[in-house]
Parts: C-alpha cells; structure tokens; sequence
C-alpha cells in the first residue's frame, strides 16, 4: 500500500511542469555547464528559459551547442538588468512551479526531484530551497569548499533534513543566500515582479514578498545547488551598499508587512549603514591606504576590533583559495 502510494505521488509530480529560469549575461565560459545540469535531471517535465540580456560575447552560441525541445531562448537586444530578464522569463513561464539557476551555478542531478516532493507533501502555501555549496572555480572545474549553513550560519539546526522559516524567521537567520523553487500561482494571483529600480538586492525584496503574500519557506539542508564563488560573487562594492539601502527602503514602504517585520527591516538597515561604514575601513586596508585606515579608525574606535574579530574567517577563506588553486581573488 505505501508502494502504491508512493508511486501515485511521483506521477502526480511528474504531470507538474517546472519552468527553470535562467538569467544570462557575458555567461559564455559557464552556462553550457549550467544547462547541462538541468538537461540531467531526474525529474524531467521542465522547461528551460534562457533569457539573455543583449550578451556580448558566445552566450548564444553555447546555447545553440544544445538541442532539446524543452530549451526556450529569449533575448534581449540591450541590456536591462537582473530585474527585468527575470520578470520576462516570469511573464513567458509556463509551469506549475518556477525554479531559478543562475548562468555560472549548477544543480546536482537529484536537486529537482527532492525538492519537488517537499513541495508535494506541503503544498502552494510554501516555496522550497536548498542550501548552497559553495565552491571555488578552479582551472580543473568547480571544487566544492563548504555548505553555506556550515559556513555563515551555524545558529541553525543542521541535524534536521526540512527547516521552516516565517518572513520573521528568514530575516533573524541573517537572510539566507537562495535560488528557490516557487508556485507560479502566487506570482499571477499578485502580479509579483522583480523591482527594476533596484540595482542589487532585487532577489532578497522578492523573496520577502513571497512570505508577505502568504508564503512560507522550506529549507531543504541538504546541499543540492552549486554556487561558484567569483570575484564577483564577495566583492562589496558601493553598488551593493547603495542597494541594500535601496531594497530595505522599498519594503519599508510596501504595505503588506506586520510591524515586526517593518522593524525588522529597520534594525537590518542600521546594520548595513554600520556595515558600509566597516567596508570602508577594509578597502583601506586592501589596498594599502594604512594612513586612511588609521584616520577612519579613529572617527570610529570600534572598526580593528571588528577586523580582527572577523579575521579568522577572512583566513580560513584565503587558505581555502590557495589550496584549491582557485581563481577568485
């Protein structure tokens, strides 16, 4: 009987297309990567939508290397941002459910199967994701370095296979980094869009509201989505510091949100306008401006004892670069 179930379940996933968006950009070096992680799927009822933002370089000659009926490419003729290639794959969607890949990340092959079937014993009240693998692009390909759980947020409960997570609970874990799965009838019943006058942080509004119109979130800790760390993926830069200012700022003024949440928002916006100041004080630092660095300290007595509280960290990470011959710098 419990057989019996079990495969009644599984061809009930199998009729629920999932739409895979994929957003590309000068992604010529990784996406044929990419694509053929999805391509590998267990679980096979997808669509694939590429949408490149006006590329460049090979981008679409890489896509062309691939021949499979469930590829749909899209392309822009200029670029328009992280936001707006998004919100076309989310108009030209056609599935069920929406998963989200990045050009320079992979999937494992089981990661559409398992995550589908959280989805099924739960239902369109939640959206899924699972933790990232963060790994170091090295000349010999991707080199798995650490779960991201393991690595940034050790306060949470790792010996559990499933964690749920309120907007509330999301936003104490110190935001999680996720590409999640999501039910597209939550994105047409509220027009849900990614916020094109936001230059970072447009994922992180979006998934807030996710949870605003009634969603929650399972987190599947098993890592099943491979994240390549670049330069550019840790760089901070004063584009990241003006948007997080910029996407705490929109949800502020969103209606929708209970006032825990609001202040919620408000203690994550001081911390970031301590945290640009920290950033500051760092790139000084980087660059051998020790003068500037000490002149900083002194405005703001508490920046080296911070450094050096998070130096372990900044350690631990460059030895994991050399070791695994990385190219991030």
């Amino acid at each position: 009987m419990r057989f019996y179930e079990t495969s009644l379940r599984l061809e009930s996933m199998r009729k629920e297309l999932v739409s895979v968006i994929m957003a590309a950009y000068n992604a010529e070096r990784y996406i044929g990567e990419a694509i053929r992680s999805v391509l590998d799927q267990t679980y096979s009822f997808f669509e694939l939508l590429i949408v490149d933002d006006g590329s460049s370089d090979g981008t679409l000659e890489v896509v062309r290397l691939f021949s499979d009926d469930r590829i749909r490419f899209i392309r822009h003729n200029e670029n328009k941002g992280v936001a707006e290639f998004r919100n076309t794959a989310l108009e030209k969607a056609r599935g069920k459910w929406i998963a989200l890949l990045d050009a320079d990340d992979k999937w494992l092959p089981e990661r559409l199967e398992l995550l589908l079937n959280v989805l099924n014993n739960t239902g369109e009240g939640y959206f899924v994701a699972d933790v990232h693998l963060v790994c170091f692009d090295s000349p010999e390909g991707l080199k798995p370095w650490n779960s991201m759980l393991k690595l940034f947020y050790n306060a949470l409960d790792l010996n559990k296979e499933i964690l749920e997570f309120s907007l509330l609970d999301f936003l104490k874990s110190g935001s999680l980094l996720i590409h999640p799965i999501f039910p597209a009838t939550a994105i047409k019943q509220y027009n849900l869009r990614y916020n094109a006058k936001i230059i970072f942080g447009e994922d992180f509004e979006f998934y807030c509201n996710l949870f605003r119109v009634g969603l929650k979130l399972k987190l599947y800790t098993k890592p099943l989505y491979l994240y390549r760390l670049t330069s550019g993926s840790i760089t901070a830069s004063k584009i990241m510091i003006k948007g997080s200012y910029d996407v705490l700022t929109s949800l502020l003024q969103t209606d929708g949100f209970s006032e825990g949440e609001k202040e919620m928002f408000m203690k994550l916006l001081r911390r970031e306008e301590k945290e640009s100041i920290y950033r500051e004080f760092t790139y000084y630092i980087k660059h051998n401006k020790f003068f500037d660095a000490f002149s900083f300290d002194i405005k703001h007595p508490d920046l080296f004892f911070r450094f050096l509280c998070r130096l372990p960290r900044f350690l631990r990470y460059r030895i994991s670069v050399k070791k695994f011959g990385a190219y991030v710098k």
